[in-house]
């Protein structure tokens, strides 16, 4: 749980600064600290143990507790993949509006960065 809030208050951190500050690996560090933090909860909620339910049979409550089970996995699955989908589009597109730099040595100067 602890982990899941340090996640957090990074990829608040990340995208504060990386946003205000225009720098766009900061902006990916956030990104990478929400998709821990939503990893952690999704795996935390996929494994909270269930509601406790009336059945008839030892039968019965084994095929719910599968049912629910498959259930979760495949939400937590598709949670976890939809968060990295939607972290790979906002990079992409956040680097493709970005103009392009090329690096030049000099040797009176050092590193420079040419607009090309």
């Amino acid at each position: 749980m602890i982990s899941i809030l340090v996640s957090f208050v990074l990829a608040l951190l990340g995208f504060g600064i990386g946003l205000s500050e225009n720098v766009l690996s900061v902006l990916g560090f956030g990104m990478e600290a929400t998709l821990d933090g939503i990893s952690s909860a999704l795996v935390m909620w996929r494994f909270k143990t269930g509601k406790k339910r009336n059945f008839t049979d030892a039968e019965a409550a084994a095929l719910a507790k599968e049912a629910r089970d498959a259930r979760r996995e495949r939400n937590s699955s598709v949670g976890i993949g939809a968060t990295f989908v939607a972290s790979s589009c906002m990079l992409s597109f956040s680097a493709a509006g970005r103009p392009k730099c090329s690096r030049s040595l000099t040797p009176s100067k050092g590193l420079a960065y040419v607009k090309s």
